[in-house]
């Protein structure tokens, strides 16, 4: 897959540990993109979430940390650039106090996926800054909690590297690869993990590999099992097949 935007950046750095068995390209499946009312109706899910969380006005690191989340994901599905900084602002706002403590995963994580999100829509210097302080935060994390959410670290890291632009200093294909490969290591049958995986396989030109990836995110990544992550991972997933001709009549 050719470098995207800094939007791609972002999409695996939330994601649950899959419980699925196992899944193969064998499966039917429709490849089709989840529609834009569809992926509103998510984000006006995580609001109402959000809101509810706000009026208990419980400033607990958990309560936070859950905040922020959503946070994310109401900038992820949301209808303009200033909708997705705002709600992503927010998050980074929400955690900044303590997402540097690499001892508390789950809140570093987030920080960065919001502060991923800044950058991809700010798209300037400030943008790039941003960045280079996202890829210290996640190495640190990658460091001491490799396995922590099926190599998610390990997983932004790498799509990191793949999508920035190969003049500034974080963008490396060699990185990119081998930071996927660690994610998927720890969990070959997450669908974020097979998504950076297949980008990995398409930028290298195994067309092949990649098709049977993406097909098996679709397999995966419904919305009973990640309601709120599904419908990105789906689209992606669907791209990426339109990218490798698999869907032209």
């Amino acid at each position: 897959m050719k470098n995207k935007a800094l939007t791609a950046c972002v999409a695996f750095l939330i994601s649950g540990v899959s419980t699925l068995a196992s899944a193969t390209a064998t499966h039917p499946v429709e490849a089709v993109v989840v529609p834009s009312q569809e992926r509103l109706a998510i984000a006006t899910s995580a609001k109402a979430k959000l809101d509810s969380l706000v009026a208990k006005n419980d400033k607990s690191r958990a309560s936070l940390i859950e905040q922020a989340r959503l946070s994310y994901f109401i900038g992820q599905y949301g209808n303009t650039d200033e909708e997705k900084l705002a709600a992503y602002e927010h998050g980074v706002k929400l955690l900044e106090p303590f997402a540097a403590d690499i001892n508390e995963p789950e809140a570093a994580l987030i920080w960065a996926a919001n502060a991923g999100g800044m950058a991809s829509v700010q798209r300037n210097l400030d943008a790039l800054r941003l960045m280079e302080k996202i890829e210290k935060r996640l190495i640190a994390v990658s460091e001491k909690h490799p396995a922590y959410e099926a190599g998610a670290a390990n997983r932004a890291l790498a799509s990191i590297y793949l999508n920035a632009p190969r003049f500034i200093s974080v963008g490396s294909k060699k990185k990119a690869a081998e930071y996927a490969r660690k994610a998927f290591a720890q969990d070959p049958q997450n669908p974020a993990n097979m998504l950076i995986m297949a980008h990995i396989a398409a930028d290298d030109g195994d067309e092949q590999k990649a098709v049977e990836l993406y097909q098996s995110v679709l397999v995966i990544a419904k919305p009973d099992r990640y309601p709120l992550d599904y419908a990105a991972w789906h689209n992606e997933a669907v791209e990426g097949l339109d990218d490798a001709g698999v869907l032209r009549s």
